[in-house]
């Protein structure tokens, strides 16, 4: 735009040439006081030689009308040029100003948006790295719960293993327990008999006693003689008491007995053999009573009716053990269960009901051949 104008204002000024006009500071001014005056230059046109020269000069002639005002026309468009010119300018300025102010917006945007993502890196940074240490820690903790999960899978097959044992021993157990519950019930039957036996034998002992005192000492053996064939028995460490024409060997039950019951203790076996065996070689002629004694304690939710059942069956279970297992004669011997009534001393104190729990093995002064 700038160079059009320029090119503008050159053909005016030639045309303001060519009609008298000379440009001067502010606007032009004329070679003649009107534009009706001849111009020199003009004359110059026409008079110059030749036919270029005389058609140069009436062109310029004819044009004298028309350029007041193409003249007039040209420098308004000329100042317009010039206005627009300075306007697309400072428009141009007002421009650059612009995109200077937008550049340097754009470079703190992007510096900011450089230590904006720089912060974020850092903390992204510092993230990872406590995401890292949290990582490890957990795979940490999660090879330690490995360990504890392989730890309790090993103590649950060895618990699986146990609890198969324990089930194992109770089935053993409940079969041992049926078999007991069956042999106890075979036992109480034969308690019931051996108990009606009992008080038999009870009145067979009163008339031995009776048949004793009254013989007058007949195929009895001296007391004497008795208390001193029973030295090996006392060296077990059993009580040995003489009671009038008896002799009486004293079991405590608590060494031969499971506490409330006729179940022989293990090992009690062995005493009531040895025991035995001093019978068999020493009395293996005289009556024998096998009495069991208890205290009097309640036997509340037991098997037990009573204490005199309880005692029969515990001197039941020392008779088979003499006589069934030990070869002493069956005829030698005889049961009584006399429950708590006949107590050594007094049943206040716990010493007291042990000492009265007892089985007694009593040796009679009568021959068994006596009864024949």
């Amino acid at each position: 735009m700038i160079k059009l104008s320029h090119k503008l204002i050159t053909a005016a000024l030639l045309l303001f040439g060519a009609v008298g006009c000379t440009p001067r500071q502010g606007g032009f001014s004329s070679n003649t006081s009107s534009f009706g005056q001849a111009n020199p230059n003009a004359a110059e046109y026409a008079n110059a030689p030749g036919a270029a020269g005389g058609r140069i000069g009436q062109a310029l002639q004819s044009l004298r009308p028309k350029s007041r005002t193409n003249v007039s026309s040209l420098y308004a468009r000329a100042k317009e040029q010039e206005r627009l010119a300075a306007e697309q300018q400072n428009e141009l300025n007002r421009l650059k100003n612009i995109q200077s102010q937008y550049e340097k917006m754009l470079a703190n945007l992007e510096q900011e948006e450089v230590r904006t993502e720089q912060s974020k890196l850092a903390e992204l940074a510092k993230s990872e790295q406590t995401w890292q240490q949290r990582a490890k820690t957990a795979m940490g903790r999660y090879q330690e719960l490995g360990n504890r999960a392989k730890g309790l899978d090993l103590d649950n097959r060895e618990l699986q293993a146990r609890l198969a044992e324990t089930q194992k021993q109770y089935q053993l157990l409940t079969d041992q327990n049926s078999a007991l519950r069956q042999q106890l019930r075979e036992t109480i039957g034969q308690l019931d008999s051996a108990t009606q036996s009992a008080v038999a034998s009870d009145e067979r002992l009163k008339t031995l006693q009776a048949s004793t005192q009254a013989r007058g000492g007949v195929r009895i053996t001296a007391n004497n003689s008795l208390r001193r064939k029973l030295t090996a028995v006392t060296a077990e460490g059993l009580e040995v008491r003489q009671d009038g024409e008896l002799v009486r060997i004293v079991l405590p039950s608590d060494q031969v007995f499971r506490p409330g019951t006729a179940t022989l203790l293990p090992g009690s076996e062995q005493l009531i053999d040895r025991v035995g065996d001093v019978l068999l070689q020493n009395y293996s002629n005289q009556i024998i009573g096998v009495e069991s004694h208890t205290d009097s304690s309640r036997l509340d939710g037991s098997l037990w009716r009573n204490s005199h059942h309880l005692t029969s069956a515990q001197a039941m279970a020392v008779f088979e053990q003499l006589s069934y297992r030990h070869r002493l004669l069956p005829q030698q011997l005889f049961v009584l269960g006399h429950g708590s009534n006949y107590p050594l001393v007094s049943n206040g104190t716990a010493a007291g009901q042990a000492r009265n729990r007892r089985v007694e093995i009593v040796i009679y002064p009568e021959s068994v051949s006596s009864r024949r």
